[in-house]
């Protein structure tokens, strides 16, 4: 969890400061250049920023110039892009409650973070409280609420179910002998295939041979289970071919050779409520995740307005129609 709560945050950290900070950054650099012909009065009954070449410069015209700024890249105005961010953070907040093992997360990825991030606790402070955090932990604690959010939304959209049901999800079982060398295996390797040939061939429960005999750690534990895979190519090629040959509760006759060893195989029927529940408990909600923003870029967006909806959010009519633009890429 902490290495994706990383990834994240360093792939949208400059995304994120630059709509905060550019109008507070904007108007110090105004102030700093002009401090010195600042004429601290009022017009109108508004603060007067700054004055240049006899023309005044009030906090309010100000604002809705920079406000107003078009970001080249994503060709949004940086005002709104503002917005929405803010917004992401108080409806990640408010929607999600926060666990002991988010907390833990977030304090394992800020420490992290700090010992890899080319600036001084200063600066990161800086730039944190301009973003609205009080700490690093703040910051990944959000992060973290935030994609719970999106992804229990996933667990319960239909769409979702039916992206996971094309891509023929199967619940799999293995055994791996891991091999230095799988195209030689050595005489121990071999002796060791033989070993659980014998036991199979005996009677011996699958699972209970893949937890005392298997070479992958993760999945021996939970009795060779890997749990709800989809048919997408994240698993080895040699792998998912042979799985997908198998019709439910049947294992493959012979070993399978791939990068990591030789592997038996076995495919467990699999219900619809057993999808339903690799969406819930997150084994497949990543890749449904994948296929939803390729035919939806903006989902997501969509998402966190809906729950802002939910949670009473009201949008100033003069910034609906920019913020619905961009919510929903328009």
């Amino acid at each position: 969890m902490k290495d994706e709560i990383i990834a994240i945050f360093k792939k949208f950290w400059f995304v994120i400061l630059i709509g905060v900070l550019f109008i507070g950054m904007a108007i110090y650099c105004a102030w700093d250049m002009n401090k010195d012909k600042l004429s601290a009065k009022s017009v109108n009954g508004k603060d007067v920023v700054f004055t240049l070449a006899d023309e005044n410069y009030t906090a309010d015209s100000y604002y809705k110039a920079l406000f107003n700024t078009m970001d080249q890249n994503s060709n949004t105005k940086t005002g709104i892009a503002t917005v929405y961010n803010n917004m992401e953070k108080v409806v990640a907040n408010e929607a999600v409650e926060t666990t002991d093992k988010m907390k833990d997360d977030a304090e394992k990825a800020s420490k992290q973070f700090s010992s890899q991030a080319q600036m001084s606790e200063d600066e990161i402070k800086t730039q944190l409280k301009a973003l609205g955090y009080d700490s690093l932990e703040d910051y990944y604690l959000t992060v973290a609420k935030r994609q719970k959010l999106i992804n229990d939304y996933i667990a319960k959209d239909k769409q979702a179910l039916e992206i996971a049901e094309k891509q023929q999800p199967r619940k799999l079982q293995h055994i791996l002998v891991k091999c230095a060398d799988p195209d030689n295996p050595t005489k121990e390797e071999k002796e060791k295939m033989n070993k659980i040939d014998e036991a199979l061939k005996n009677g011996a429960d699958f699972g209970a041979v893949a937890k005392e005999y298997s070479d992958d750690p993760g999945s021996a534990k939970n009795n060779g289970s890997l749990g709800v895979v989809l048919k997408n190519g994240s698993l080895v090629k040699e792998f998912e071919d042979a799985a997908w040959k198998l019709k439910a509760g049947e294992t493959t006759k012979s070993w399978v050779k791939t990068k990591f060893g030789y592997h038996l195989i076995k495919n467990d029927k699999i219900a619809d409520k057993a999808i339903k529940d690799s969406l819930k408990n997150g084994e497949t909600v990543e890749a449904v995740k994948k296929e939803l923003l390729t035919k939806n870029p903006n989902y997501e967006k969509q998402v966190i307005y809906k729950e802002a909806k939910k949670l009473g959010l009201k949008v100033n009519k003069d910034i609906k129609k920019d913020l619905d633009a961009f919510i929903n890429g328009k």
